[in-house]
């Protein structure tokens, strides 16, 4: 970032009037964020968001995005998306793990 430049400037603006906060280390901040980013039917802005930190390289293809943009349940979407955090940071399913409980 430019040391002179107007987002630097806004954003230690922010942090000196205590407005700035890290959705990363605000569980409630990023909750709401996911929430409204899947009720906006924007789930490819939201993948790209959750893996950016991931240990393993996440990659969707344009039929995967628009199998998830068609679910309209928000409730679903969350589930699909902590299983894959869970998955994009090394989990593995148990094998007497059957029922992951993301299909109704």
């Amino acid at each position: 970032m430019n040391s002179c430049s107007v987002w630097e400037k806004l954003i230690h603006d922010a942090m000196a009037r205590g407005c700035y906060h890290n959705a990363d280390e605000d569980e409630r901040l990023s909750h709401a964020i996911t929430t409204a980013i899947i009720e906006l039917d924007q789930v490819g802005d939201l993948l790209n968001m959750l893996f950016r930190k991931a240990r393993w390289k996440v990659c969707f293809d344009q039929s995967f995005l628009i199998s998830m943009a068609r679910i309209k349940s928000a409730e679903i979407c969350k589930k699909i998306c902590s299983l894959l955090i869970q998955l994009s940071s090394g989990w593995r399913q148990p094998h007497w793990e059957i029922n992951i409980g993301v299909c109704e």
